[in-house]
């Protein structure tokens, strides 16, 4: 009779003898071929899946799907970084960020999936190496505002300072949609955080260099609020 694990011995063997006379007629090297065919499929199927994944996770449409991100998707639809999918500035460049941000957007669906919906295990803070993907060029010359300020901006002795640009620009892609405490504009209060003569000098004619140069510093600086 035998033991039990000489018996289940015994049927392994007796089964890769059944499928060894089954695939006789085929001929090692076409059953070689046949196995290396359905391996390349297998491999380019997984592949051409984990591509599209990475490219539907990356677009705004994606992210739309969970509530708490619809108002921040249809404000962005109406800003100057409609065509910039979201990956592009909340994923810090080069394979380890992206890696990184992917997995971290998985937790963030699964928590919500689970009902978490004050989930912090996504940063939505954009760092300034992303926004220099594309802004790279404000680095190369000062910037002169499009108003009656006449107001000229380096960026360049910002960024090299230790400035963050979400320090003065953290509702250019979703304008309301940030919450009330987050949003920063550059106004002459966040001017004044660091234009304070112990950061950066506290000199009117450092920035304003047009006509209409202010000879003094109006009273409403420190506090950002319309002058009268």
């Amino acid at each position: 009779m035998g033991t039990e694990e000489e018996r289940k011995e015994s049927g392994i063997l007796h089964t890769v003898r059944a499928v060894r006379r089954a695939l006789a007629p085929i001929g090692g090297r076409r059953l070689l071929t046949t196995a290396l065919i359905l391996s390349g499929a297998t491999t380019v199927a997984l592949l051409a899946f984990t591509g599209f994944s990475f490219w539907w996770t990356s677009q705004p449409s994606f992210c739309g799907n969970c509530h708490p991100m619809k108002a921040f998707v249809k404000s962005w639809e109406s800003s100057p970084h409609r065509g910039v999918n979201c990956e592009r500035c909340h994923t810090t460049p080069g394979l380890f960020g992206f890696v990184g941000g992917k997995i971290a957007g998985l937790q963030v669906v699964a928590n919500y999936l689970r009902g978490n919906y004050e989930d912090y295990s996504f940063n939505a803070s954009v760092a300034n190496i992303s926004c220099l993907r594309c802004h790279k060029s404000i680095l190369e010359k000062n910037i002169q505002a499009r108003d009656v300020s006449n107001v000229t901006v380096s960026h360049k002795h910002i960024v090299e300072a230790g400035g963050k640009c979400m320090t003065c620009h953290s509702t250019v892609a979703h304008g309301s949609a940030v919450p009330p405490g987050s949003r920063t504009h550059p106004t002459m209060a966040a001017c004044m955080k660091c234009h304070n003569d112990k950061i950066a000098p506290l000199r009117c004619t450092l920035c304003h260099t047009g006509r209409g140069t202010p000879t003094r510093m109006p009273p409403d600086a420190a506090t950002g609020s319309p002058g009268g």
